[in-house]
């Protein structure tokens, strides 16, 4: 469960309530030092709901402010309050439970497949005894990686960024690769061309702060 103090500053970019189970669920992006974030406030046994704003005209975006739990020990419910741009707008919900959560996304993954790399200690040199057992540690960990770029050119989204072109390229030979002592350096430079590509890729599909 994500801390509520990181959708402070955020857009409330949507809000869904299902009446019949009781539920609710906010979306929340935040955007910092050029890295997107989205959050997600699910609540159970809903019981009110409220949209409060003194501003009549239909806003731009909707920045959250301020976020804030008051626990009720008499119905066992708490109140949520949830301050749209200033205290004269805001949304008041009474649940029984709720939390924050980050849900996976094609820039939230692509986050965990590089910090999962970061992990992984490169050998200091092809020839070792480690060197088998990271291209073996690389290419699991990539496994879900090739699923999450495949779909990224599918869908055309950056398809003609030349690192994606470079990036499946590498997966295919690292793939292909049985490790021989007269090939390996040539394996080692790709492979550290490989992670070069994964960081320009992230780097690409990060939104840049506007």
């Amino acid at each position: 469960m994500v801390s509520s103090d990181a959708l402070w500053g955020g857009q409330l970019t949507s809000l869904v309530f299902d009446p019949v189970g009781h539920t609710c669920e906010l979306r929340v992006t935040t955007c910092e030092g050029g890295v997107t974030r989205e959050y997600v406030v699910a609540a159970a046994g809903v019981t009110s709901l409220e949209f409060r704003s003194s501003i009549p005209e239909p806003w731009a975006y909707s920045e959250l402010t301020e976020f804030h739990e008051e626990p009720d020990p008499t119905s066992g419910q708490c109140l949520l309050q949830i301050i749209l741009w200033s205290e004269d707008a805001g949304i008041d919900m009474r649940c029984a439970s709720w939390e924050v959560t980050e849900p996976p996304s094609g820039v939230g993954m692509l986050r965990e497949v590089l910090d999962r790399h970061r992990l992984l200690e490169f050998p200091a040199h092809p020839e070792s005894d480690e060197f088998d057992s990271w291209l073996l540690s690389l290419l699991d960990t990539d496994a879900f990686y090739v699923g999450l770029a495949s779909a990224v050119v599918a869908g055309g989204k950056l398809a003609d960024r030349p690192s994606l072109g470079d990036l499946d390229a590498e997966w295919t030979y690292l793939r292909a690769f049985e490790p021989s002592s007269d090939r390996d350096r040539a394996i080692h430079d790709d492979a550290r061309a490989y992670l070069t590509s994964l960081s320009q890729l992230l780097a690409a599909l990060v939104p840049v702060e506007r």
